[in-house]
């Protein structure tokens, strides 16, 4: 991994706090292997910007092999740049100390990425499983906005981390019913 100096730690979590996401996602396994779980959990970390060149010059920072770059939104209107698991272990302990905003969310996915991996079929018992959901439905607290609550409110539904911790299923977002 490269050093970072401080000045460029300090710019790098200002641009985190600013335009940056920490997160924990659920993802549906596709890989058709019998499991007790057809889902599972990853931590994200990605800066989403309307000009690439802030984010060739961040990813040549951290090192090319340590993030990627991609497009997103209709039409590929944004571009975003995701660490690799790795990397983050490496950078989110010399990010902290500069964070303001989101300084507990990068906590929160610091412990997740350094919880053991689930080996074979079976992957994690129950608690952990339980735990791993507690830290995702903290980290989504954390990053709902006022203005999403407030849909919520007016739509009379309640944000995916204030249901009940259950094992319901994962429901593809094409399954999903949409409120309108």
């Amino acid at each position: 991994m490269r050093t970072l100096t401080q000045t460029k730690l300090a710019y790098l979590a200002g641009i985190m706090d600013g335009e940056g996401e920490f997160s924990i996602n659920l993802y549906a396994r596709k890989d058709g292997r019998k499991r007790l779980r057809g889902y599972g959990l990853k931590a994200t970390v990605r800066i989403s910007q309307a000009r690439r060149s802030l984010l060739d010059s961040i990813a040549a920072d951290v090192g090319q092999q340590n993030a990627n770059i991609g497009r997103a939104g209709r039409g590929g209107a944004y571009f975003y740049l995701r660490f690799t698991h790795d990397c983050l272990r490496w950078l989110i302990p010399q990010l902290r100390p500069y964070l303001r905003l989101k300084a507990e969310q990068a906590t929160i996915v610091m412990e997740f990425l350094n919880m053991p991996k689930s080996v074979g079929r079976k992957g994690v018992g129950a608690a952990e499983w339980k735990r791993r959901l507690r830290l995702r439905a903290h980290c989504c607290r954390l990053n709902t906005t006022p203005q999403a609550l407030a849909r919520h409110k007016e739509n009379g539904t309640k944000p995916h981390y204030m249901e009940k911790l259950t094992e319901k299923p994962f429901i593809p977002i094409q399954q999903r019913t949409v409120h309108v």
